[in-house]
Formats: structure tokens, C-alpha cells, sequence
């Protein structure tokens, strides 16, 4: 999949915003704070976009307010979750509000470095079988932008 036409996807709502990407230095300063190798797919994302909005959801990434810094949500979850541990190898890159979290799982990456998105519920307890939502991080965030649209959509009606 293109990052082009998430870009393209993103460019037809009225109400989003990112904060610019950011550069590789600040990326791998990012890796290694938190210890984790980023998707080929995430790694894009952080490069042209960084962190934002699209319509009512927001995008955890890098170069944004910190409420969206993926090193301090990361950081924050693993020392802080109290219902369920954080796992070390997920990566949070969109908060529902109540506590849970779609994130990147390093655990099993793919022979191109894509790893799959899944769903961490913070009251699913200690060893949580995390459910994969997305088989990358493009396909999720796709995924994502057309489930916003469908829901702006209603909105409308």
C-alpha cells in the first residue's frame, strides 16, 4: 500500500491536522527510548506526519503535544497500567479514551519488517491473547480513516 493514499484520504476531510514529520535522528532517538525496532509502515507515518487528528481521533506519533508522544505514552503505560500490564513489545498509536489501545506488536514482525496491529484492552488482564486488528500499520490506519468517514458521514444525516 502507498503512503500516498493515506495522505490522499486524509487531504479529503475538513477537520484534521498533523504536525509535520519528523526527522530520522528524532525517530531512532525514539526507538531507542523505548527499546523497540518501528515498522517500516510507522516509520513513514512518523517521517511526513508525525502525530494529529483526523475529524474526532486522534494519532500517537512523534513531534506533537505530548498527549500524543508515542515515547511518553509508551512509557507511561508500562509503568503506570494498573488493571493489565503493558506489554514491552507494543507500540500505543491510538487511545480510545476509556483506557485501551490499538498498537504496533513487534512481537512477530514479517520477512519486510511489517508487524500487525492489535487491540490491548486494559482490563484484559496480565497475559491477554491481544486481538490483530490490521495485518500493518497502513491497512489499520486506512481501516481507520474510513470507519472516521463512515461515522462523519452519519453525523451529516
Amino acid at each position: 500500500m502507498d503512503f500516498g493514499l493515506i495522505e490522499r484520504e486524509i487531504a479529503r476531510f475538513d477537520s484534521q491536522e498533523f504536525h509535520g514529520g519528523v526527522t530520522n535522528s528524532l525517530i531512532e532517538a525514539a526507538e531507542l527510548a523505548i527499546g523497540l525496532r518501528f515498522p517500516p509502515s510507522y516509520v513513514e507515518f512518523l517521517r511526513r506526519l508525525g502525530c494529529g487528528y483526523v475529524s474526532f481521533q486522534e494519532f500517537i506519533g512523534l513531534g506533537g503535544p505530548p498527549h500524543l508522544d508515542l515515547v511518553k505514552e509508551a512509557t507511561y503505560l508500562r509503568e503506570h497500567s494498573k488493571i493489565s500490564r503493558f506489554p514491552r513489545q507494543l507500540i500505543p498509536v491510538l487511545a480510545d479514551g476509556f483506557g485501551n489501545y490499538e498498537c504496533i506488536d513487534t512481537s512477530r514482525p514479517m520477512a519486510d519488517g511489517e508487524c500487525s496491529v492489535v487491540s490491548w484492552l486494559h482490563d484484559g488482564g496480565d497475559d491477554q491473547d491481544c486481538e490483530e486488528i490490521a495485518k500493518s500499520y497502513l491497512e489499520w490506519f486506512l481501516s481507520v480513516l474510513r470507519m472516521i468517514q463512515s461515522v462523519d458521514t452519519q453525523d451529516v444525516r
